[in-house]
Formats: structure tokens, sequence, C-alpha cells
């Protein structure tokens, strides 16, 4: 299942060449990180919405929770 979900970006680290991970903090649940590969090798006008402390809408697959 896809969530979608309004977040702001906490925290960007670079990643080998072309990828970032990243911290978002989103209304509904919390803190996620996450891995968007080949984000340098695509178009550039999209780097600037993973820049510190932008609101993004989030589209992600939650875990499952084991719990």
């Amino acid at each position: 299942m896809i969530a979608k979900d309004l977040g702001i970006v906490t925290k960007r680290v670079n990643f080998r060449e072309t990828s970032v991970v990243v911290n978002i903090f989103t209304k509904n649940y919390g803190r996620i990180s996450g891995i968007l590969k080949g984000f340098y090798r695509g178009r550039k006008e999209f780097t600037s919405s993973l820049d510190i402390f932008t609101l993004n809408e989030v589209l992600f697959y939650p875990r499952r929770s084991s719990l």
C-alpha cells in the first residue's frame, strides 16, 4: 500500500555518485528515512525540493509493523 503525506526534510546525505539518503518528518507517520536512487542523474530542477526544511508531498511504502 502506498502512503501519501506532507513532510519536512530534516536531513539529506549524498550516497555514492547519484543517490541521496533523506530523513523526513511527516504529519501522520513521524520520522521516516529512505534512499532516492539516481536522484542526481535526472533533471536538475528537482534538487532544490530536497533542501533542508522544505515542505514536500511524500509518497512511500510504509514498513509493516512486527508488533
